[in-house]
C-alpha cells in the first residue's frame, strides 16, 4: 500500500503519474507558498485575484510541483529519478477550516514531507497535517 492510500478511514482513489515520489523537507512548505505568492505578484496580481479568475488548489498543486521539480533537479545528484510528492485532494470537511466551511468539500494541496502527509490551501496558507482516523476529514480522492 502506498503513504498515500492510508490517510484516509475509507481509502481514496489514487492517480499515480509517477512510479517514485520523494518526500520534501518539512521546512519547504512554506517556500512553496511563498512561490505561489511571488507567482501571483508576477501576473499583477493577488492569490485572491487568480482564485477569482478560476484557479484552483489542483492547479496551483501542479504548479508547485513544476517548481519543485525544476528545483530537485537542479540541486541533487544526477541518476536520482522521483518526482517531488506534491499533489491534490478532494477533501469532505465534517469542520469548517479556514473559508471552507463544515460540510463542503474543497480541493487542497497535498506534499508529502519526512513528518508525514499535509494538506495545504495555498489561498489562505493555512497547513494541516493529515492524520489517518481524523473525522474531521474525509478524503475522496488524491491525485499525484
Amino acid at each position: 500500500m502506498t503513504p498515500v492510500a492510508a490517510i484516509g478511514r475509507a481509502y481514496p482513489v489514487l492517480d499515480l503519474s509517477d512510479a517514485h515520489y520523494a518526500p520534501l523537507a518539512h521546512s519547504f512548505l512554506p517556500v512553496l507558498l511563498d512561490w505561489f505568492e511571488a507567482f501571483a505578484a508576477g501576473q499583477g496580481c493577488t492569490v485572491d485575484d487568480l482564485h477569482a479568475r478560476g484557479l484552483r488548489a489542483n492547479k496551483v498543486a501542479h504548479l508547485m510541483q513544476a517548481f519543485t521539480s525544476i528545483r530537485m533537479h537542479r540541486d541533487r545528484a544526477p541518476g536520482l529519478a522521483a518526482a517531488p510528492a506534491i499533489g491534490w485532494a478532494r477533501v469532505l470537511l465534517a469542520e469548517g477550516w479556514g473559508r471552507a466551511k463544515s460540510g463542503e468539500t474543497h480541493t487542497f494541496v497535498v506534499v508529502a514531507t519526512e513528518r508525514g502527509w499535509f494538506v495545504i490551501d495555498p489561498f489562505t496558507r493555512y497547513i494541516r497535517k493529515l492524520e489517518r482516523d481524523d473525522h474531521r476529514w474525509f478524503v475522496e480522492f488524491v491525485v499525484l
